[in-house]
């Protein structure tokens, strides 16, 4: 009976702590949790060295120093767009995952310039969606991760070419008229109407 009991503690042991975690994610200075989805906006333009950058930190949960890595995995991408992961250092385009190791002392975070998600749509519209994965060395399993999704669209209905007219009448009691001319590609559009209020 001792030895069954026995066996069950040690098992019991070995299940929590393959459960516990040691990292965790500091995003807009508060903790989130795996596999939180962050939206990330840029305004569309035409300059080819924009990027949209999404930073986090990367605390430590443990009471021991711990060396992680940073892993980047696209999901969806808009077809011409770049973009990058920086751990400690910047890798190109082509790199996944860090080629460094960063230690992260117990019970403490990353510096704010060690991890960025480099996004650069160099002038294409549209979403991508990238998962971040930071582990801590030689144990894979023990992980953080979120998704942040990079949504770059026009900030103005003008800047695709799109149109629209005057109010009429104006002022206007019970209905007004305005005239639009869409692009043949528009899929959704919509009109807010405000008074000088809001």
């Amino acid at each position: 009976m001792k030895r069954l009991i026995l066996i069950l503690l040690v098992a019991t042991a070995a299940i929590t702590s393959a459960r516990s975690q040691s990292l965790a994610i500091i995003y807009n200075k508060q903790r989130i949790n795996n596999g939180t989805v962050v939206l990330l906006n840029g305004q569309h333009n035409n300059d080819p060295f924009y990027e949209v950058v999404a930073h986090a930190r990367v605390l430590n949960l443990t009471n021991r120093s711990v060396d992680v890595r940073a892993k980047r995995i696209i999901i969806d991408t808009v077809a011409g767009t770049e973009n990058y992961l920086c751990w400690v250092q910047c890798f190109p385009p082509n790199v996944d995952v860090s080629q460094q190791l960063h230690t992260i002392p117990a019970n403490d975070t990353t510096a704010n310039d060690v991890f960025g998600g480099h996004y650069v749509p160099k002038g294409r519209p549209g979403k991508t969606i990238i998962k971040y994965e930071f582990w801590v060395e030689g144990s894979p399993e023990d992980k953080a991760f979120f998704t942040v999704e990079f949504l770059v669209q026009p900030s103005s209905i003008f800047e695709n070419n799109s149109r629209m007219g005057n109010a009429s009448p104006n002022p206007a009691r019970e209905s007004v008229k305005i005239d639009y001319q869409l692009q043949p590609t528009t899929q959704n559009a919509s009109i807010r109407i405000s008074n000088l209020m809001g």
